[in-house]
């Protein structure tokens, strides 16, 4: 058994919803990070905490240049299924990995721990945690 299966739920393979595109106990872990903008609102109105509370280990999520960012030429969404998006990379991770997801027309990550959640006194709030894996 591969290390990275302890993050595919439940099997050993995993396919991103709409494609072909998948992951298993061999793919390589390029690098362990988090999204940032979760708490955000997207442009449509959607709840990134909605859809980041649904997540669970072992999900699969595409990673995708958005080249006409206005805040950062190398900004890579992070896509949940059906292109419902839950934020960005961090702006050093996205420098890092751009031109290897425009290479590949975008990376896949799997989830590897959902955070917070907590609802003290008002909304919970959601975190999530992911490994870029090179498929």
């Amino acid at each position: 058994m591969g290390w990275l299966q302890k993050w595919l739920v439940p099997s050993a393979m995993q396919t991103m919803p709409g494609s072909e595109r998948n992951v298993n106990s061999d793919s390589e872990i390029l690098a362990l990070t988090k999204v940032v903008g979760v708490s955000r609102e997207n442009e449509n109105g959607t709840s990134r905490q909605k859809i980041a509370s649904k997540l669970r280990r072992g999900d699969l999520l595409m990673l995708v240049h958005e080249r006409d960012n206005p805040a950062d030429a190398n900004a890579l969404k992070v896509l949940a299924s059906k292109g419902r998006q839950v934020g960005y990379l961090t702006l050093e991770r996205a420098e890092e990995f751009v031109n290897l997801a425009d290479e590949r027309d975008g990376l896949l990550a799997v989830v590897t721990e959902i955070t917070g959640g907590d609802a003290r006194g008002g909304k919970p709030s959601y975190g999530i945690n992911i490994a870029i894996v090179d498929e």
